[in-house]
């Protein structure tokens, strides 16, 4: 098990307390208010408005997490493959699954970089994912996402210059994970390396970039 594996496996049965605003310390309820909040909901409505229509698609949510993503589109009529590497989020997600009475089409435990999926599929989420990716992994794993969608992947990356950064670099301080942070030229250049479009939607602190095949880039938001 690697650190990100033992990080995520630690915040698994407090991700979504974090994410509601429950049973956490003053710190904690700081950083939510001022780090989670003001990007969750815009980047959840970003990537809601960038998928469309997703009754009948097939969807691979990578980094599902808990399953917040994954279970919405199900409801939509989505078909979902959720992958995540933490056995404690995929946990979970299945009780989260249960709650909402909500039957995910596939819930695997792997290393998306190293599994066969044996098929593509309609789109591809990395939510919350390329925070952890460090640099020199930051483009194959792309290009892995990229490899693996018949039309799109939509992501989320953390901007380097925003006034939440040095908190949020703070409450790193100590963590098993690494944070990495982006510039709209750095995302452009993955973008370009895995020959893509990409599309920018400001949404805070963050943006939700969807990448389509091709090789030019828009403007930044």
């Amino acid at each position: 098990m690697n650190e990100i594996e033992k990080y995520f496996d630690e915040m698994a049965g407090r991700f979504d307390d974090y994410y509601a605003d429950r049973n956490a310390s003053i710190f904690d309820r700081l950083v939510h208010s001022l780090l989670r909040e003001p990007g969750m909901k815009r980047r959840f409505d970003a990537t809601i408005e960038l998928l469309g229509h997703v009754k009948g698609k097939h969807i691979l949510d990578a980094g599902c997490g808990t399953g917040v993503y994954a279970i919405y589109l199900s409801r939509l009529g989505a078909s979902v493959c959720a992958i995540d590497i933490s056995e404690g989020m995929l946990d979970r997600t299945r009780a989260n699954a249960r709650a909402a009475g909500v039957e995910l089409a596939q819930i695997l435990r792997a290393d998306l970089m190293q599994h066969s999926f044996g098929e593509r599929f309609d789109c591809v989420l990395a939510i919350g994912v390329f925070d952890y990716i460090p640099p020199w992994r930051q483009p194959e794993y792309l290009e892995r996402l990229m490899s693996l969608t018949k039309h799109s992947v939509i992501a989320t990356m953390p901007k380097l210059f925003t006034p939440q950064t040095p908190l949020r670099k703070l409450w790193f301080v100590g963590k098993r994970a690494k944070l990495y942070l982006y510039t709209a030229r750095r995302v452009r250049s993955l973008a370009a390396q895995a020959e893509a479009n990409c599309r920018f939607v400001n949404c805070g602190p963050i943006w939700t970039v969807e990448f389509t095949l091709g090789t030019r880039c828009s403007p930044s938001c």
